[in-house]
């Protein structure tokens, strides 16, 4: 199975099971291909039917910390890494609403990005706080 049809795959099971979610960065070469790991942002008030989604997909937790699951997941021998977030934050303070950000995603190829004021905002501030660089 290549990445294309993989990552399809989950598109269809989130949606499937009504999951509320916005790509948050490094989209544009979507589906085709991943840089790096790939953050999504899951609606708060979607937990659990997403974890009722992610029942029947083969998955490895490498961490989790307040509002972010990381996980692993397996497809044809081939492994990658996503970040679901649940809240924006950094230390425990949200900096933006990820219920406002989902609530106005915009569609981009086969899935949910966010609008372009907020992909600043997540971009701009992900970098500066959580990665201590610009």
């Amino acid at each position: 199975m290549s990445f294309k049809q993989y990552f399809n795959d989950f598109i269809d099971i989130l949606n499937t099971h009504k999951v509320r979610y916005v790509v948050l960065r490094g989209y544009v070469d979507l589906p085709e291909t991943f840089s790096n790991d790939l953050d999504f942002g899951i609606h708060p008030l979607d937990k659990n039917c997403f974890f009722v989604a992610l029942n029947n997909i083969k998955i490895k937790v490498n961490l989790s910390r307040y509002e972010v699951l990381k996980l692993q997941f397996s497809y044809s021998n081939q492994k990658i890494d996503f970040d679901f977030w649940f809240d924006i934050n950094f230390c425990g303070l949200k900096y933006i609403n990820l219920s406002d950000v989902i609530d106005n995603t915009l569609d981009y190829k086969t899935f949910k990005i966010p609008n372009a004021e907020n992909e600043l905002t997540i971009s701009f501030l992900k970098e500066l706080l959580h990665m201590k660089r610009l």
